[in-house]
């Protein structure tokens, strides 16, 4: 007897969501998504098309006009914010460094959310920590001040902040921005492999080809609503990009990552 192919588990989805920061303006237009784990979605689109208001929604960090969020089938407006943080953590855009912190005490901050108010830190605390220093490669690292970091060992200190929280899922919003271009390939290399170990992560940027590299499926926002959604061959099309971006773009094919056919680049190429 063959047994049936078990579908993975979502563990986050929403459904219509319409947010704005002003009355009658809305931001997000009637937005859903779904999030399984083991995924790694990718969130695209031009400035201003609401893909940060939707990992602010997402998050819990902005309360939608309507629509609804649950984590792992859960409403998410119903969970306090110490559970909340227990299942889902949030990498935000860049950190303002504080010299008197070092990788350790602000890789720890993530276990707050497993702590008692005044409580001392564990022994599972500090493995946690640990853990997340290494997963990151920032171990030898953890009584540098965060001002002595590069860009790239920075976020890597976010992503094991996040880590330490032992989430299930994490939204990661740009997290290239400011970054060269070796830089860029380690922060999503390292996000990428997140799934491995059942994650479910979804990343906010504007890099199209990062996108079609890493992810394992893509959204594609325009002006408040979701423009196309799918495998990065489905979404980075002509057909679906020219009208969201405009004509001045290139298309091709490169060799997709171990060896899985090609996936798509774009460019954008003045006439």
């Amino acid at each position: 007897m063959v047994s049936a192919t078990r579908e993975p588990a979502t563990v986050l989805a929403a459904r219509d969501l319409v947010f704005g920061y002003e009355p009658d303006v809305p931001v997000l237009r009637g937005v859903s998504v779904q999030l399984t784990a083991g995924e790694l979605l990718v969130v695209l689109g031009p400035n201003g098309a609401g893909k940060s208001t939707l990992l602010r929604c997402l998050a819990g960090l902005a309360r939608p006009w309507s629509g609804s969020v649950q984590l792992a089938g859960d409403p998410l407006a119903e969970l306090a914010p110490r559970e909340r943080a227990r299942r889902m953590a949030v990498v935000p855009q860049g950190l303002q460094r504080v010299p008197q912190v070092t990788v350790d005490d602000f890789v720890t901050a993530g276990r707050y959310a497993h702590l008692p108010p005044f409580a001392r830190r564990t022994q599972a605390d500090r493995a946690a920590v640990r853990r997340a220093i290494e997963q990151v490669d920032l171990a030898g690292r953890e009584r540098a001040s965060l001002t002595a970091l590069s860009g790239g060992q920075l976020q890597r200190a976010l992503v094991a902040r996040a880590l330490a929280q032992e989430p299930d899922v994490l939204l990661v919003d740009e997290p290239t921005n400011s970054l060269d271009l070796s830089h860029q390939l380690d922060v999503f290399e390292l996000i990428a492999g997140l799934t491995c170990t059942g994650h479910g992560v979804l990343v906010v940027t504007h890099d199209l080809n990062l996108a079609s590299q890493f992810g394992t499926r893509l959204l594609l926002m325009n002006d408040g609503a979701a423009s196309a959604e799918g495998a990065p061959s489905e979404v980075l099309r002509p057909e679906v990009l020219v009208p969201v971006y405009g004509k001045r773009l290139q298309f091709g094919q490169l060799p997709a990552p171990h060896g899985e056919g090609t996936r798509p680049w774009v460019l954008p190429w003045g006439h």
